[in-house]
């Protein structure tokens, strides 16, 4: 979930609202729970295991989060494999040709 100052993009339209089929703004903590939480605020965070200035806002999660922290790397991890840039190591085939 994205707590406090990034609301105000929501209100400035400049983020999409993921919205229920009833029209109504989906709330991602009924799916995240607290398993992932991003902080906001507009003075830069001296806490944060992760963070990003965006129009004005830093967002952030906060460095005692443990829970946030090991989803971020799960998702970085699950974002590098599809990418493709993760540098892997397969073993050598060595075939003899003979004597």
């Amino acid at each position: 979930s994205v707590r406090g100052t990034g609301a105000l993009l929501n209100a400035q339209g400049r983020v999409t609202v993921t919205r229920t089929s009833t029209g109504e703004a989906f709330d991602w903590g009924d799916v995240l729970s607290d398993i992932f939480t991003v902080k906001s605020r507009l003075i830069e965070p001296g806490n944060a295991a992760v963070k990003i200035h965006y129009r004005g806002v830093w967002f952030y999660i906060d460095d005692v989060d443990l829970a946030s922290k090991t989803t971020f790397a799960l998702l970085s991890q699950l974002f590098s494999l599809q990418a493709g840039d993760i540098a892997t190591y397969s073993p050598a085939l060595t075939i003899s040709l003979g004597g």
